[in-house]
Parts: C-alpha cells; sequence; structure tokens
C-alpha cells in the first residue's frame, strides 16, 4: 500500500499478507487491510486517529458486487478511523489503470492468473481469474500442479511421461521435504496453502 498526497507525491508505504476474500473471508481480509493501513499511516507520520481521505483498494477476488459491499460496510464498522471513503476494485483494475490511460488489457500470472480487457469506453471483458479449483492457467499454482501430477500419474501407470520424470520428482520431493510420495499427502491437505503449493513452481 502507498499513501499519496494531494501533491501526487508518495509519502509511506507498508506492506501486508494476501488479502483474497474467497480463500480468507471478509474478517480476516478487514483486518489485514486495517493493519496495512495503520503501517502505512506510520510511515507517513499520520496519527492513527486521522482518517485517510480515501482508500482504493484492487484485491484479488475483488470482481463481485456483494462480496465487495460486504467488506466495504464490514470495514466501515469495525476500522472507522481507517479512511473517509473505501473503494473495491478487482486487482488487474489497479494494474490498468496504473499503466494505460485509455483503457487496456492486464495479464496477471502469479500464484494464479487473471485477464482483463478495459475499453475506451469502459465496458469490460475478463478471461480466468477463477481460481485453483477452476484452473488458474499459467499461475504458478498450476504449473506446480501440472508438475506433481505429471511425477504421481507415470508412478502410478496412470500414463506415461513423454518425458524421464526423474528430476521432476527429485525437485517435488526436495521442495516439499519428503522421501516419497505417500509423504506428501501432508502438504495436498492437512497442511495444504496454495501459495505453498505454487512456489514448487
Amino acid at each position: 500500500m502507498v499513501i499519496i498526497n494531494e501533491n501526487g507525491n508518495v509519502v509511506g508505504k507498508c506492506e501486508g499478507p494476501d488479502t483474497n476474500v474467497w480463500q480468507i473471508g471478509p474478517v480476516e481480509v478487514s483486518r489485514r487491510i486495517s493493519e496495512i493501513v495503520e503501517g502505512a499511516k506510520a510511515a507517513a507520520g499520520i496519527p492513527p486517529d486521522v482518517k485517510l481521505c480515501s482508500l482504493g483498494m484492487c484485491l484479488s477476488g475483488g470482481e463481485q458486487k456483494a462480496s465487495k459491499e460486504t467488506m466495504v460496510k464490514m470495514m466501515c464498522e469495525t476500522y472507522p478511523l481507517m479512511s473517509e471513503s473505501l473503494v473495491i476494485k478487482s486487482d488487474t483494475a489497479g494494474s490498468i489503470a496504473t499503466a494505460c490511460e485509455n483503457g487496456g488489457m492486464v495479464l496477471i500470472a502469479g500464484t494464479g492468473s487473471n485477464c482483463s480487457l478495459v475499453n475506451r469506453d469502459g465496458s469490460t471483458f475478463g478471461c480466468g481469474g477463477w481460481g485453483h479449483m477452476m484452473g488458474d492457467e499459467g499461475g504458478a499454482y498450476w504449473i506446480s500442479h501440472l508438475g506433481a501430477k505429471f511425477v504421481f500419474d507415470h508412478d502410478d501407470n496412470m500414463s506415461t511421461a513423454p518425458y524421464d520424470p526423474t528430476l521432476v520428482r527429485k525437485l517435488m520431493f526436495k521442495y516439499f521435504k519428503v522421501s516419497n510420495r505417500l509423504e506428501m499427502l501432508d502438504s495436498l491437505y492437512s497442511n495444504f496453502t496454495k501459495a505453498h503449493f505454487a512456489g514448487f513452481c
């Protein structure tokens, strides 16, 4: 997060953990954003009891109107000293607004993936951004899953890998700190986190 003054100068910055409402819920998103705002205010020398004039948030999972309204309402009620005005948009909106004056296209390929087009007239179209359960093609989770599945399917004789899976298997075991596929179950289920799994990429 950055705080910008009336002259367009950055006066405070703060970073924090992920804020995807579909992964951690609106209560945790609100709490994390409040902490990030407080950190940025402190960096800018703004007292905690002074509200920002406006807070614009471009968040993963910020596409759906109902969830945005829920988060804004919750933040206003739970953290009333955060800002006079709160606006939530998709994570892609911030990238387009930053790079393109009259609309444009952005492709985000991080843990997941999302592509958005904003036309000059303000109309929009999106592709992807549905999360790891529905694809996220091109993102790190998707690539990691392909690599792991490549090894699992080959070793189970479900399909013959077109290439030798030895290196992928070795890297997978090293990354997840296991010595066999059965030991992978903890990372796949009991202690699964999308970001950690995506890190195998």
